[in-house]
């Protein structure tokens, strides 16, 4: 059975592993800061089935500053490489759904990269979520091979 929870400090080493698997020119060094952020303040949730790390969502909440107030900004989501398509991904934006319900957030954003089908773009859309503009607009900055857009959804839209 497909368990979604908050993360551990143990779940590092595996967060790591994910996160390069899913995007292999990223600073793992960033990556581990990122994670230790994150896992202070509550905000990664792990999909695990039997014991085994699937894969993690990490966000950050902007209940209160700008410049997305009153939203959640989802950051890093992978799973496995081998576990991909089996609704694990959606399990985890589920459980990021009813933090947002439960905290009385009414706005999930979520950016990623605008390549040839991407197949995270095809769940967004799926799910509901509503293509809203480039990060360009937001941080013009040129990190990414591919250009940056950003999706976003009323909680209450949730499918």
């Amino acid at each position: 059975m497909i368990k979604i929870r908050n993360a551990k400090s143990a779940d590092r080493k595996q967060y790591l592993i994910i996160q390069k698997e899913a995007f292999p020119t990223s600073d793992s060094r960033r990556e581990g800061k990122f994670f230790d952020l994150k896992f202070k303040k509550g905000y990664i949730l792990v999909a695990e089935k039997d014991g085994d790390y699937l894969g993690h969502l990490a966000f950050e909440d902007y209940s209160i500053t700008p410049p997305f107030a009153k939203s959640i900004w989802l950051q890093e989501f992978a799973v496995k490489k081998n576990e991909r398509s089996k609704g694990y991904g959606k399990k985890l934006l589920n459980a990021a759904a009813e933090y947002c319900k439960k905290k009385k957030i009414p706005v999930i954003y979520i950016p990623t990269s605008d390549y040839p089908n991407n197949r995270a773009i095809k769940l967004y859309k799926r799910l509901g979520f509503k293509l809203l503009g480039t990060l360009a607009d937001v941080v013009p900055s040129k990190e990414y091979p591919y250009p940056q857009v950003f999706y976003g959804i009323k909680v209450s839209d949730w499918k």
